[in-house]
């Protein structure tokens, strides 16, 4: 739990942005509602920098009871705003299987600068085309953890629920993690 943080407010979100400009990195991974970047909505953003906590922008959790949106939130365009930072800053951004996450920022927010400098999922296949398991989890697992330990996958833990229904104060110690998880990766590969 003390590895992981809420960004619910614009003055954090602008610091830790601003902390991810000065490392020159961000490591980049949303949660929605689905697997469908054009239909599907964003529900988080998870983001980390070196040296700081992993962490996780809730932008569009509801109430599992009455299907409205929660408080502590951000707004889409106040995170729009702080991604734009980073693009006109040209700070090295870390994804994995960007292909979907920049779709859904184009598409839910309107970053239309979304930009990735590091794939792990396209970097993982280049290391070995022929690897059993492409996840972000089991490639944690196998290469960082040198098959130590569980990465647990979304399905294990909230089975059946989609995640904008999943409590903020709950859902963040899972999505956090794999802005982390990403970048630890990507340091491996590289």
């Amino acid at each position: 739990k003390d590895d992981y943080i809420i960004i619910p407010t614009e003055s954090q979100m602008h610091n830790y942005i601003s902390l991810c400009i000065e490392n020159n990195v961000i490591s980049i991974d949303t949660e929605t509602t689905g697997l469908d970047p054009m239909l599907d909505k964003i529900v988080g953003l998870c983001i980390y920098t070196p040296n700081q906590p992993a962490a996780y922008v809730p932008i569009n959790h509801v109430s599992y009871v009455t299907g409205e949106k929660v408080a502590d939130q951000l707004d889409s365009e106040i995170v729009l705003y702080n991604l734009d930072r980073c693009y006109k800053a040209n700070i090295d951004v870390i994804m994995f299987n960007a292909k979907f996450d920049i779709r859904v920022l184009r598409n839910q927010i309107g970053w239309t600068n979304a930009y990735c400098t590091w794939d792990a999922y396209l970097a993982a296949k280049l290391m070995n085309e022929n690897e059993e398991s492409s996840g972000l989890k089991a490639l944690y697992k196998k290469y960082v953890l040198n098959g130590e330990g569980d990465a647990f996958s979304f399905d294990a833990l909230f089975k059946g629920v989609s995640f904008d229904k999943i409590p903020v104060n709950v859902g963040y110690l899972y999505a956090a993690h794999d802005a982390i998880i990403t970048y630890e990766l990507y340091q491996y590969q590289k």
